[in-house]
């Protein structure tokens, strides 16, 4: 089927609702119970009924802070080569895509400081949780609650933002974020002890 602009709203509600069960799926973090789950409550960018690209952006550069710093202690202390190249890879789209934001965020006056300290708080919890015996799986299983996050933030600024950049960016993060969810799920399956 050819891709239009005015087929993005029946496309953009069929990917939310494909996505509803790969989101709670991730949220559970199955192979390691509570211990990674993506916080229940999100930044005001998330679930406020006040959409504002301000108030995303800043909230979405927080949370990309947190992928890196999760990444490069994988970098550190993990063993798996895939593992490694996975966080490299994430500290370089992620990094990117903060300069990128932070560039859009300036012209908007600058960061949304409610929303930014909302999601430090969710990151901080996020990442205070326990860690296991294996940094790698540590790592994957955090990053899946983590990029589900992501999606659900970066769909909703699909939904209401009206800047085309901000749309594209957070279509480009609901993609290869979903990706990444997928093949660090099939990753788990055949790394993570049984439980």
């Amino acid at each position: 089927m050819p891709r239009s602009k005015k087929n993005w709203p029946l496309l953009t509600a069929i990917l939310g609702l494909l996505l509803l069960p790969v989101l709670a799926a991730a949220q559970t973090a199955e192979h390691s119970g509570d211990a990674h789950r993506m916080p229940a409550a999100k930044a005001d960018a998330a679930e406020s009924p006040a959409y504002s690209d301000r108030a995303y952006l800043s909230a979405m550069i927080v949370h990309h802070e947190a992928a890196v710093e999760m990444a490069k202690a994988v970098l550190k202390d993990g063993r798996n080569p895939l593992v490694k190249k996975w966080a490299e890879a994430v500290i370089g789209a992620q990094e990117a895509e903060i300069k990128q934001m932070r560039d859009w965020l300036e012209p908007l006056g600058g960061e949304d400081a409610r929303a930014a300290a909302g999601m430090r708080h969710d990151m901080h919890s996020m990442m205070a949780a326990p860690a296991g015996q294996n940094p790698d799986v540590d790592f994957i299983t955090m990053m899946i609650g983590h990029h589900a996050g992501a999606v659900e933030m970066a769909l909703q600024a699909v939904l209401k933002s009206n800047d085309r950049r901000v749309i594209d960016l957070s279509r480009n993060i609901i993609t290869a974020q979903i990706e990444e969810i997928v093949a660090y799920r099939d990753w788990l399956a055949q790394n993570a002890p049984a439980r």
